[in-house]
């Protein structure tokens, strides 16, 4: 017979990989649009060397508006 010291911990790392899963799939597909960063997101697809109107208006006609 199995023992309860490794049932347990089989159990709990399979629910702890289904709940990243799970947490990990978004529910619904994202717009089309450049991948952002960890933390800073798309500040730096940002041309600086331009007002930020102008910029912001370049990445939406590259991508698209909602």
């Amino acid at each position: 017979m199995i023992d309860a010291t490794i049932i347990y911990p089989l159990l709990f790392s399979a629910f702890a990989l289904a709940l990243v899963k799970k947490w990990r799939t978004p529910a619904l597909p994202y717009p089309p649009g450049p991948k952002g960063y960890p933390i800073v997101g798309n500040v730096l697809d940002l041309i600086m060397s331009v007002p930020i109107w102008e910029g912001m208006t370049s990445l939406a006609n590259r991508y698209g508006t909602p």
